[in-house]
C-alpha cells in the first residue's frame, strides 16, 4: 500500500475508432494522457497528420457558455440553501448512472428549456428596465403631489408665464433673492424637504429673462412635468397601478421560473456532460496521427492495466498497447492507496502536499498519531462521542463525494480517540465525581506533558528513521549512516542524559556521557567524510561542530508537542467553569433556575465542544506538518489527473448510494 505503482503506456489503433475508444478510457477514468515528444514517436515522418478539434471545441464552449448562463439565471431566482458539507464541497446534484444516461436522452427538453428561461431573462429584465422609468416618475411627481393645478393650466396663456422649480436651499432664501426684483409675481411653495424646495413661480412674460438670470443665482432646475392631465395626484395613482401592474407581471415569471427549476438537474447534467466533452476534445489534440492511426501515451495505474485492456477487449476495438520507459527526467503522477482504515486521513496528506513519486506515503504512519493527538488535545469522551455521532450521522443521511466522506470518517475516527482518552482521564462533559480513571489531568499536569513530550520524542524518532529508510532505499546506506545515523545516536545520548535520574539510570552517568561524547565525534567526523584538503577537513570539523549546535531545533520540536497538554486542559478548565456556572443558576433561582441552567449547559459545552474542534484539528495537524514532516518529508508530488468526466455541478453515485 501507499503510493500506487504506476506505468507509462501507449496505445495504438485506428482513426476511425479514437471516438469510441476515447468515449470508453474516459468512462474508465484511469489514463492520464500526456503529449509526445519526437523521441516517444521515434516516427516523425509516419505521424505527421495533424487533428483539428477547434469547432468542436469553441460549440461545446457555447453549450456550456449557454447553460452556465441559464443556471446561474435559476440560482438568481429560486437560489439553493447549501448543508453544512455543501458549505465547503459544493452544493452538488447526485444522479445514478442509469439516471444520468435517462437525463441526457432528453436534450431535445434541453432546447426548448434554455429558450424559456431565456425567454423569462428577457422579460425580468425588461419589467425591470420598465419599473426603473416608472419609478423615477412616480418619484418625480411625487414632489409635486400637493400641486393643484391642472397641466394645461401650468402651460399658462399669452401674458402668464408658469413654470415649476426646484431648488437646493430653504423656501426663505430662494423667496429673499427672488423678492430683489421690483415686479409682481406669484409664488407657491409647494414641497419642502431636507433635500430642497420645489415651487410654483407664476409672472409676465415680458419680465422672463430677469426671472431667468434670478433663478439663475440660485441654482434653481426648471422642472418640465409631461402631461399629466387633470392632476398630479392622479398621475400618481396611475403611476401606482402601473408599478403595481409591474411587479404583477414579474412575480408570474418568477413562479414560471421557480416551475422550471424542477429540470435543474438536467441542466446540470448537460452541462458536466460537455465539460466532459470539450476535456476529451482538448486530449484528443495531443495525440499524433497518421493518416488512418494514432497513437496514445498516457500514465496508468499497474494495478488498472488489465482493466483497461479487457474493456477495450470487450468493446471489440482494435488496439496495440505496450509499456514504454518514461524518460529520465519525467515527473511520475502520484497516486495515493491505503487500506482502508488509514483512507479518510489521506485528507491531511492532500492538504499539505503530494509525496513525490518515489517518496515513502506518511498517511499510514500520521494516522495513528493524529489519532492520539486529536484525542489528547480534545479530552473529553463526551465530546469525542458527540463528534463520532454527528459524523456517523452525516455518513448516513447526506450524500457526499470521496473527499466529504473521508474528512468525516476522518472525524468519526479520532472522536473515538477523544472518548479513549477521556475515558482514561475521567473526563465526560467535564462532570466531577467520576470515578473510573487512571488519572486527573488537572491534578496532575506534569504527567501529561510528560505523555505528550514522549509521544513527540517517539513521532520525531520515527520521522529520522524514515529518512534513513530512504536514503538506504536509494542505495546510499553510508550517507544514511553518517547522517540520519549519527545524528539519531547523538539525540538519544543527550535526551537519556538529561532523563537519567527520572528513569533509574543515575548509576551510569558516566557511561552515559562517554557515549554522548563518542556521538557528538561521530558526527563531526562524519561531516568531515568526502572533504579534501586542510580547508576542506577544517571546514568539516566545523561543520560538525554546527550540526550539533542545530540539534537545538531539535528538542524545541518537542517542546511544540506540549500544546497538546495545552489545549487538553484548557478544554476540561472551560467545560468546568460551564458546569459550575450552570449549577449556581439551579441552585441559585428556584425553578426557573433549572431551564436556565440547562440553557447555559448546553450552550457552554456546544461552544467548548466547537472550540476544542477547531484547536485539536488545527494543532494535530501542525505537528505533523511542521515537526514530524520537517523530518522526512519532501512533497511536492505531482496529482494523478486522467480523461474523466467532470463533475462540476453533479455526482454519479452507485444504486446502492442512492
Amino acid at each position: 500500500m501507499g503510493i500506487t505503482r504506476m506505468k507509462k503506456i501507449q496505445i495504438g489503433a485506428l482513426r476511425e475508432d479514437l471516438p469510441q475508444i476515447s468515449k470508453i478510457l474516459q468512462e474508465l477514468g484511469v489514463i492520464e494522457v500526456t503529449g509526445f515528444t519526437e523521441s516517444e514517436s521515434g516516427q516523425d515522418a509516419f505521424f505527421k497528420t495533424t487533428a483539428d478539434f477547434s469547432n468542436q471545441i469553441s460549440e461545446a464552449d457555447r453549450r456550456l457558455a449557454e447553460i452556465a448562463r441559464a443556471l446561474g439565471f435559476l440560482e438568481q431566482i429560486a437560489p439553493v440553501k447549501p448543508n453544512i458539507i455543501e458549505q465547503f464541497s459544493g452544493i452538488k446534484t447526485y444522479v445514478t448512472p442509469k439516471e444520468r444516461e435517462q437525463l441526457l436522452a432528453k436534450e431535445s427538453r434541453v432546447i426548448e428549456l434554455l429558450a424559456e428561461l431565456q425567454r423569462c431573462e428577457t422579460e425580468i429584465s425588461q419589467i425591470q428596465s420598465e419599473r426603473a422609468k416608472v419609478t423615477a416618475l412616480f418619484e418625480t411627481f411625487n414632489l409635486w403631489k400637493d400641486l393643484d393645478l391642472s397641466w394645461e393650466a401650468l402651460q399658462g396663456n399669452s401674458t402668464i408665464q408658469i413654470i415649476l422649480a426646484s431648488v437646493s436651499q430653504p423656501s426663505t432664501e430662494a423667496k429673499a433673492v427672488i423678492e430683489s426684483l421690483e415686479v409682481p409675481y406669484y409664488l407657491e411653495v409647494v414641497s419642502e424637504n431636507q433635500n430642497g424646495t420645489q415651487f410654483l413661480l407664476s409672472f409676465e412674460r415680458e419680465h422672463y429673462h430677469e426671472f431667468q438670470q434670478v433663478l439663475s443665482k440660485i441654482n434653481a432646475n426648471i422642472v418640465h412635468l409631461p402631461d399629466y392631465g387633470s392632476s398630479v395626484q392622479a398621475k400618481l395613482d396611475e403611476l401606482q397601478k402601473e408599478l403595481a401592474r409591474l411587479d404583477a407581471y414579474e412575480q408570474n415569471v418568477r413562479e414560471q421560473v421557480r416551475a422550471l427549476n424542477a429540470e435543474r438537474p438536467l441542466l446540470q447534467v448537460f452541462y458536466d456532460h460537455n465539460l466532459s466533452e470539450k476535456i476529451r476534445l482538448e486530449t484528443l489534440q495531443q495525440l499524433v496521427y497518421s493518416q488512418r492511426c494514432f497513437v496514445m501515451t498516457g500514465w496508468v495505474p499497474a494495478e488498472q492495466l488489465l482493466r483497461v485492456e479487457n474493456t477495450l477487449k470487450r468493446n471489440n476495438i482494435r488496439y496495440i498497447l505496450e509499456e514504454v520507459e518514461p524518460q529520465p527526467d519525467e515527473e511520475i503522477p502520484t497516486v495515493l492507496r491505503n487500506q482502508k482504515w488509514a483512507t479518510p486521513f489521506e485528507y491531511l496528506v492532500h492538504s499539505y502536499s503530494l509525496p513525490q513519486y518515489k517518496e515513502i506515503d506518511p498517511t499510514p504512519i500520521i494516522a495513528p498519531f493524529f489519532f492520539i493527538f486529536f484525542g489528547i488535545a480534545m479530552g473529553d469522551a463526551g465530546y469525542g462521542l458527540v463528534l463520532a455521532l454527528i459524523c456517523a450521522g452525516l455518513l448516513i443521511k447526506l450524500k457526499m463525494g470521496p473527499m466529504g466522506r473521508r474528512i468525516s470518517w476522518m472525524f468519526l475516527i479520532s472522536g473515538f480517540g477523544a472518548v479513549i482518552f477521556g475515558l482514561i482521564t475521567g473526563s465526560i462533559f467535564s462532570l466531577e465525581n467520576i470515578n473510573f480513571k487512571l488519572f486527573n489531568p488537572l491534578e496532575n499536569p506534569i504527567l501529561l506533558l510528560i505523555i505528550a513530550l514522549g509521544l513527540g520524542v517517539i513521532q520525531l524518532f520515527l520521522g529520522l528513521f524514515i529518512s534513513a529508510y530512504a536514503t538506504v532505499r536509494e542505495g546510499r546506506w553510508i550517507d544514511a549512516l553518517c547522517n540520519q545515523g549519527t545524528l539519531i545516536f547523538f539525540l538519544a545520548m543527550a535526551i537519556l542524559v538529561m532523563i537519567k535520574d527520572a528513569v533509574g539510570l543515575s548509576l551510569y552517568s558516566n557511561t552515559l556521557m562517554y557515549l554522548l561524547l563518542i556521538a557528538a565525534a561521530s558526527m563531526v567526523l562524519a561531516n568531515v567524510r568526502g572533504k579534501k584538503g586542510i580547508l576542506g577537513f577544517i571546514g568539516g570539523i566545523l561543520g560538525g561542530f554546527y550540526n550539533i549546535y542545530g540539534t537545538i531545533g531539535f528538542f524545541s520540536d518537542i517542546l511544540s508537542y506540549s500544546r497538546l497538554m495545552a489545549l487538553g486542559l484548557s478544554g476540561g478548565v472551560m467545560g468546568g467553569i460551564m458546569n459550575q456556572l450552570a449549577w449556581m443558576l439551579v441552585e441559585g433561582i428556584p425553578i426557573v433556575g433549572w431551564l436556565l441552567g440547562a440553557t447555559v449547559f448546553l450552550f457552554g459545552h456546544c461552544l467548548n465542544l466547537a472550540l476544542s474542534l477547531l484547536g485539536a484539528y488545527v494543532h494535530s495537524s501542525r505537528l505533523q506538518y511542521l515537526e514530524f514532516f520537517g523530518k522526512f518529508f519532501e512533497g511536492g508530488g505531482k496529482p494523478f489527473t486522467p480523461l474523466e468526466n467532470k463533475q462540476k455541478y453533479t455526482f454519479v453515485i452507485n444504486e446502492r448510494e442512492a
